[in-house]
């Protein structure tokens, strides 16, 4: 099998079960719990177990779908009328194999689910000036079950659209149909772009990504990889970390020069003496962007000095900055979040249950090839 990584933060992006769960509700009423075999994995609360107020990190959200997959032998979580076939999912991650860039792959996708005749969704690609717009319609009768559905469907094309880049696929925007969704208006946690009502589930990304050539090779376990990669990728940002896959580029040699004192992009631009304008198409070719970078320097040089639990003084001169609130200024413009909230980044992650998770996973979803 390809290399797997199974140390992901629990740091990780994650939703509240209530909403994705509701998949869940609907396979108990068949007969099929898989919450005590997620309480077992360590998610929820070891007393009261799982409720509409937990939260599970995106590979949670995997391994339930898959055991409800398994389940009930249908790759559309029960709640479609039409099945599909065992592995498909599989099928459709290998059947991008061949395209050059993510628009083949996204019409091989779309090709592929109109070959094998199935009528559970209906995926289509528009372009709306800069922007790329990937819709999905299902053949749910209950509108609520049919916004959580259709929700899953793109988080799985999502996954798989990140693989073929080797980063997450940058989403500007998630359009849902439930009223109630518990992130209106704010970012999306798995699929990142902001989240907006609308009449049909789509999510829209800038155009431009549609000629990206592909960046990985496929290997003997398509869908576990796929899968395993999206949850690194998710880990990897919500921990501030950069990938090392990327050392030898732009990005890389922006990120060393970050790690050894902190700047602003400007700053950086004349350092390595290189056009503004030229450093942001760099990085924007290679999946990355200053904010990023800088954060991630920022939070792998502070993560160290915050464990050992140093005063915002302390750390300031650590870092190189005249006071405390100096060093709390650079770090809220740099990450987007206080020192208060940085240190919670920093809490131990549960290891033995995150690979218990991911170990779980890998069997689940190779049952399903």
């Amino acid at each position: 099998m390809a290399n797997m990584h199974t140390d992901f933060s629990d740091c990780a992006a994650s939703m509240p079960y209530g909403w994705i769960g509701q998949t869940v509700e609907i396979a108990i009423e068949s007969g099929i719990d898989v919450r005590p075999a997620l309480v077992e994995l360590g998610v929820g609360d070891p007393v009261s177990g799982i409720s509409r107020n937990s939260v599970i990190t995106p590979a949670v959200f995997i391994l339930m779908c898959a055991m409800i997959i398994n389940a009930v032998d249908d790759e559309m979580h029960g709640t479609a009328k039409s099945r599909m076939a065992r592995g498909t999912a599989n099928l459709v991650v290998k059947s991008t194999v061949g395209a050059n860039c993510l628009q083949s792959a996204i019409e091989t996708i779309i090709r592929f689910f109109s070959i094998v005749g199935n009528t559970y969704c209906q995926l289509r690609l528009d372009t709306q000036g800069d922007a790329a717009v990937l819709r999905i319609g299902s053949e749910t009768s209950d509108p609520e079950v049919s916004a959580v559905v259709e929700e899953m469907f793109l988080s799985f094309i999502h996954m798989q659209l990140s693989h073929f880049l080797g980063f997450l696929l940058p989403a500007t925007q998630f359009v849902t149909t439930s009223p109630d969704h518990p992130h209106l208006g704010s970012n999306h946690p798995y699929l990142v772009g902001k989240v907006k009502l609308g009449e049909i589930t789509a999510l829209q990304f800038p155009k431009a990504y549609l000629g990206f050539s592909k960046r990985i090779k496929v290997g003997d376990f398509p869908l576990v990889d796929c899968q395993l990669g999206w949850i690194e990728r998710h880990a990897e940002m919500a921990a501030g970390d950069f990938s090392g896959a990327l050392e030898d580029s732009l990005s890389g040699e922006i990120f060393r020069l970050l790690l050894s004192h902190d700047g602003t992009f400007e700053a950086c631009c004349r350092q390595l003496r290189l056009d503004p304008a030229d450093v942001r198409a760099g990085l924007w070719q290679e999946g990355q962007n200053f904010r990023s970078l800088r954060r991630a320097a920022l939070i792998r040089r502070a993560r160290p000095l915050l464990d050992d639990g140093i005063s915002a003084e302390e750390l300031a001169m650590e870092l190189g900055y005249s006071d405390g609130r100096s060093v709390r200024r650079a770090l809220k413009s740099a990450t987007g979040i206080s020192l208060r909230e940085l240190r919670s980044l920093n809490v131990p992650a549960h290891h033995q249950t995150n690979h218990r998770v991911i170990s779980r996973l890998i069997e689940e979803v190779q049952q399903q090839v």
